[in-house]
């Protein structure tokens, strides 16, 4: 599912219109590395919180994923209203495609994941332009097959695995999409991977409850780790003491600091690829990830 210069990308907008023109500076990027960007004017329609109406979006996103010619599917922005679209994303496409976004992406994430499909939690093309050149660059080469995995190293560790190392491949994206997508039929069960989630201006009381609320559903019924990336701008103090009282509730290995989700420094997550999750101390613990090929 890497990519190759010349190859066509479509970029879509399956939630909300773009706020801004950082669009048109990330598919310039894109175009400079050598990608073929197909975009249509539909995705900067308005209706209600989206880019043009539930039919129209799922039009684009069915012509997207059914498009012979395309390599990936990338998202522009998120904002709201994947999950509209998923009861008519029933049908597997013929063939599968690199599928990048996150936020409110993660319902097309579960999907994808729920027919085994790798996929990747990554910048929208909105995001590209505010990443440094350092992560621009790192984002090139993942897409491009050029970096095959990445560690990410000092994740705090809440609950130790009684191992030192566990496998598993990760799954997930951002916890309120997640959580109010529960008993839908785009949802797959996540028992025996990594469950990875992230969120934005989450209060430490509301993270206690939606993780309460998972464990009470069943959902985290044969999670082998919780894994949390960003949940900024939450109070780091507060947090940690809610992490670690719910840790000791959940009694699965549980590991915060990636850094993933919306912060400026997003990093690409894969999914449904194989992971390693390696406790390096009692507190400390290393999480390296394979990305698509």
């Amino acid at each position: 599912m890497k990519l190759s210069p010349g190859d066509l990308v479509d970029v879509i907008a399956p939630s909300s219109p773009p706020q801004n023109k950082d669009w048109k500076k990330g598919i310039a990027i894109l175009e400079s590395w050598g990608l073929k960007v197909r975009f249509s004017e539909e995705n900067l329609k308005t209706w209600s919180f989206h880019a043009g109406t539930n039919k129209q979006r799922w039009k684009s996103l069915k012509k997207s994923f059914e498009n012979p010619h395309s390599k990936a599917v990338w998202c522009l922005r998120g904002g709201y209203g994947s999950q509209k679209l998923m009861e008519w994303f029933k049908d597997r496409p013929p063939r599968k495609k690199l599928f990048i976004g996150l936020s409110d992406a993660t319902a097309i994430h579960l999907r994808l994941n729920k027919w085994g499909w790798p996929s990747l939690h990554g910048p929208f093309v909105s995001d590209i332009p505010r990443l440094s050149q350092k992560d621009q660059e790192n984002l090139r080469q993942i897409i491009f097959g050029e970096r095959k995995e990445q560690c990410f190293d000092n994740l705090k560790v809440f609950y130790p695995s009684k191992t030192k190392i566990l496998k598993a491949p990760l799954m997930g994206g951002n916890l309120t999409v997640l959580q109010t997508s529960l008993g839908c039929s785009w949802v797959p069960r996540f028992s025996s991977h990594f469950l990875f989630l992230e969120d934005i201006n989450e209060e430490a009381y509301r993270l206690d409850r939606a993780l309460h609320h998972l464990f009470f559903t069943g959902t985290l019924k044969g999670v082998k780790a919780l894994i949390l990336g960003s949940f900024h701008p939450a109070k780091s103090a507060r947090m940690d003491k809610v992490l670690k009282s719910l840790s000791e509730f959940l009694k699965i290995p549980l590991v915060t600091g990636l850094p993933c989700g919306h912060i400026k420094n997003n990093q690409p997550l894969p999914f449904k690829t194989p992971c390693e999750l390696h406790f390096v101390k009692s507190t400390r613990a290393c999480l390296k990830v394979r990305f698509p090929e």
